[in-house]
């Protein structure tokens, strides 16, 4: 018989054989770490568009099993707020038969993963009146979402010491995980221990966090993760990206204008990649076929209808008057400044995000999936 620990290297050398040979048989499926199935899997446009991949899973996904069990083993790690879970940090849920919120993707596999898509960021709701039931919009900016608040949970929970294999395997067989042996194994010996040092990675790199306001709900800095990403210095950076996220509606009409707050890029199909690679994936994990199809939907996605019957009609006529006088010249379609950059000096609003926006970063961006 062998002794204790020649037992445990074996374990381990066994568990890592298994570990490897499920990555292997995972790509022998063409599983790379996303769900290329979406199509089949979401047959309807407006399910895809909530809950199908666009290629985070591979690199700020977590999975599944561990991901829905958080809440529950962390509550005391969530932020104050309405609702349960997820939902004190703004996720939307629709009573969906998977049970996940809008906005979390799932990547199939041995380890199955969540990722986040557009619906994180493009997914709100709104009440005809204080009673009213809630309506839920596709392409509403998610003005409940609290990205930051997400990572930081996230953070609390891998710098806990309830992150661990006895804690969290029996919460996640009580969720109703069916685990066998081998994968208990390869749970206790090399999954968890992964994922508690990804999210730390992941603080260590949103470090910038602590340098600047709070971004609140329905807001996002997505320049800085950028910097990070391209291993720009921030030592000297205060910059502050955060702008509030936008609506996704009647995209056709932005073709060939200058989008995003600043008006740095005029493509719409390129300006969809860059969010996503803001959102946590890279030109490398993109998937391609998933975007393409939420952006040919987003071309004519209309916003909801206004109840014209709450429509003062005299003074919505007044309002026109004064919206084209004052205001269509720079924001109704077709006017000959729609789309257009124009100087800060000019508009002199907040320049934070103009800053943020530097010459290395728009370099950098530039060079992105060029090689």
């Amino acid at each position: 018989m062998q002794p204790p620990r020649a037992r445990d290297r074996i374990l381990l050398v066994a568990c890592a054989a298994l570990w490897t040979a499920s990555i292997v048989l995972a790509q022998s499926h063409g599983d790379d770490g996303r769900d290329r199935g979406d199509a089949a899997s979401f047959p309807a446009i407006d399910d895809h568009f909530k809950y199908g991949s666009i290629g985070t899973e591979e690199h700020v996904g977590v999975p599944y099993w561990i991901w829905r069990v958080l809440p529950t083993v962390f509550a005391d790690k969530l932020p104050p707020g309405p609702g349960e879970g997820y939902a004190r940090i703004g996720f939307l849920y629709d009573n969906a038969p998977h049970g996940r919120p809008i906005g979390t993707s799932f990547a199939p596999g041995r380890f199955a993963t969540v990722g986040l898509n557009c619906a994180t960021c493009h997914v709100g709701t709104y009440r005809d009146g204080p009673d009213s039931p809630r309506r839920i919009v596709l392409g509403m900016p998610a003005n409940q979402m609290n990205l930051q608040s997400y990572l930081r949970f996230l953070s609390a929970c891998g710098n806990d010491a309830r992150f661990r294999y006895d804690v969290l395997m029996p919460a996640m067989q009580q969720a109703g995980a069916q685990i066998g042996f081998v994968d208990r194994l390869l749970y206790r010996l090399f999954v968890i221990g992964r994922v508690r040092n990804g999210i730390r990675d992941g603080e260590r790199q949103n470090a910038w966090f602590d340098a600047r306001p709070p971004q609140g709900p329905g807001r996002v800095d997505t320049f800085n993760p950028y910097k990070v990403m391209l291993g720009i210095s921030m030592a000297n950076d205060t910059s502050v990206g955060t702008v509030d996220l936008p609506s996704l509606w009647n995209q056709r009409v932005r073709r060939g204008l200058w989008l995003h707050w600043d008006g740095n890029n005029d493509t719409v199909e390129e300006r969809n990649k860059s969010a996503a690679i803001g959102a946590g994936a890279t030109p490398d994990s993109l998937d391609l076929a998933s975007m393409s199809r939420i952006e040919t939907w987003i071309l004519d996605l209309p916003p909801p209808p206004i109840p014209i019957e709450r429509v003062d009609r005299a003074r919505a006529a007044n309002g026109e008057r004064v919206y084209r006088a004052a205001c269509a010249s720079c924001h109704a379609f077709g006017a000959p400044q729609v789309g257009q950059v124009t100087a800060i000096a000019d508009v002199r609003t907040d320049r934070e995000r103009l800053d943020s926006f530097t010459e290395e970063l728009a370099r950098g961006m530039n060079t992105i999936g060029s090689g």
